[in-house]
């Protein structure tokens, strides 16, 4: 499969991936079936669940009959197969496609991708039924090289063209050619093509520590806004213990973070996605009121019943006790206690849920339906092939703040004039086709792009306080991450083989970037380091 065209430089087809051969010692009966006849074809659909097994084996067994062939029948997830095998039908459980498709003269199978590579690695010709997925997708690819016929999707799966399927594999022609691709994919090697990949693409330069370049970067220290240093755990500790800087210096150093973001394409289904996933949530708040309560209060009669089963003492429940007998007040008032704390509970989880449900419905009111009206807005350019300018990534008030504002300047300089500029772009194009077309483009622009630059100016802002504030009120983990960084730090420049030049270089290399930032009243210096 060649790299398509329009994939960018990073993007590197590299070859399947294949693990050593495993080390496999077949049971008495399977060593036999293959010794004592002609290489049988193997038919199995591993973890897919089928829904008549009982059929579809009749359906193999009727092909494999109709073409006098021997097969092997992976029973699989759905337990395809008869009670016991025979001379020409054996029926498999577990085994390593490594090692059995050795053994065999071609492979039936639901066209997975890691199935189809093992067959076509020891140069045999492939039938692909797919179910879902990828599978249609290799099979297209398998019959385009020659390599086995068309796919044949499962609910169209008859013994007639099951038979013919296999027919096609055991011509010779077919044969060669799986030979042909083995031959070539034995001259690959996936995994170290990806490793090298890996390597090519990632960016070194900003992975390093500006003062110990063998070293990656996990610190940032920013005092100016002209330049940062980026230093690695060890760096920034013996700064640290040279009082070059303090921790509160430091902020996390991120080379390449990755933002998931909720890409909406037009106003209506962004306005329509928004509604229904406040829908969800305030619904599914608004069952819990009821639901966490009734899971808390299902848990009472086995607690009341293991109160009851023994009293303090170890003997048995007061109700076959005498009734004078006081040692039933302890299990009484324990008993009372647990339902107090049992309600307490379910009437702290109901108003847990409460406060759910308004909490989800204001946020998506006041925050997620004005943002997805606003991003479906910005969007439509995208609809008839303009781009849409990046503006950045909305992180906290800060950047949700100056993502406004670029969005409020580009929407409306370029709302207003589009219908002139659109217009005349089409007319250089394609003349006066062009610029009719140029003024519906500028209409729609104006349309979209002045509202979403206005809406823009409450919204952005306001998605920025929402994150700042999930932030501040999700942060343990976040703390534990940098309290752990720390202390590694230490113990990595108390254990590390970094030589005395190496601790001279990095407090050098700091002064020399932030000379003017470094306490002038320290009484260390380089020298008597």
């Amino acid at each position: 499969m060649p790299k398509p065209s329009d994939w960018t430089s990073n993007i590197d087809v590299c070859g399947f991936f294949f693990r050593a051969l495993p080390e496999y010692t077949p049971p008495p009966t399977l060593d036999l079936f293959l010794r004592t006849g002609p290489p049988p074809v193997y038919i199995g659909f591993g973890s897919i669940v089928i829904e008549d097994p009982v059929a579809m084996t009749n359906m193999i067994l009727d092909a494999v009959n109709s073409l006098g062939i021997r097969a092997i029948i992976s029973r699989g997830w759905s337990n395809i197969g008869q009670t016991s095998s025979d001379d020409r039908v054996f029926y498999l459980g577990d085994c390593p496609h490594e090692w059995l498709f050795q053994h065999v003269a071609a492979v039936v199978h639901h066209g997975g991708a890691g199935t189809t590579a093992c067959g076509l690695r020891f140069g045999r010709t492939t039938t692909i039924i797919p179910f879902f997925g990828d599978q249609l997708f290799w099979g297209n690819l398998v019959a385009s090289c020659g390599l086995g016929p068309r796919p044949i999707p499962y609910r169209s799966l008859t013994s007639q063209n099951l038979a013919e399927a296999i027919q096609f594999c055991l011509q010779p022609e077919a044969q060669s050619a799986a030979r042909d691709v083995s031959s070539r994919m034995s001259h690959e090697n996936g995994v170290a093509a990806a490793v090298a990949s890996f390597h090519r693409n990632l960016p070194v330069g900003n992975m390093r520590c500006n003062a110990l370049p063998s070293e990656p970067a996990v610190w940032q220290f920013k005092k100016s806004s002209k330049r940062s240093m980026h230093l690695s755990k060890i760096a920034a500790e013996v700064l640290i213990q040279h009082h070059r800087l303090k921790y509160s210096d430091l902020e996390p150093y991120l080379v390449q973070p990755i933002f998931i973001q909720n890409r909406r394409w037009d106003p209506v289904t962004g306005t329509t996605s928004s509604l229904i996933g406040t829908s969800t949530d305030v619904l599914k708040a608004t069952g819990d009121i009821v639901y966490k309560p009734y899971q808390e209060f299902r848990r009472v009669p086995k607690n009341q019943a293991e109160f009851a089963a023994t009293s303090p003492s170890g003997s048995r429940s007061p109700s076959i006790a005498s009734s004078t007998d006081t040692s039933s007040l302890p299990s009484y008032k324990a008993k009372k206690s647990s339902k107090l704390k049992t309600t307490g509970v379910a009437m702290e989880g109901s108003a847990k849920s409460l406060g759910k449900v308004v909490g989800y419905w204001y946020k998506g009111m006041l925050i997620d339906l004005p943002l997805a009206v606003t991003e479906g807005l910005r969007a439509v350019p995208r609809l008839y092939g303009d781009e849409v300018k990046d503006h950045g990534t909305v992180q906290d008030w800060k950047s949700g703040a100056t993502f406004a504002g670029k969005n409020f300047v580009d929407g409306m300089s370029g709302g207003f004039s589009d219908i002139f500029t659109q217009s005349y772009k089409g007319g250089q194009e394609e003349g006066a086709k062009g610029v009719v077309k140029g003024l519906a483009k500028g209409t729609l622009s104006m349309t979209t792009k002045v509202p979403s630059a206005a809406l823009g100016l409450v919204a952005y802002p306001a998605h920025g306080i929402m994150k700042s504030l999930y932030t501040a009120t999700h942060s343990k983990t976040r703390k534990r991450i940098l309290q752990a960084r720390i202390q590694e730090g230490k113990h990595l420049a108390e254990h590390s083989n970094k030589g005395r030049k190496d601790y001279q270089k990095i407090i050098r290399d700091f002064e020399a970037v932030y000379r003017n930032n470094v306490d002038s009243t320290c009484p260390c210096s380089t020298a008597e380091y």
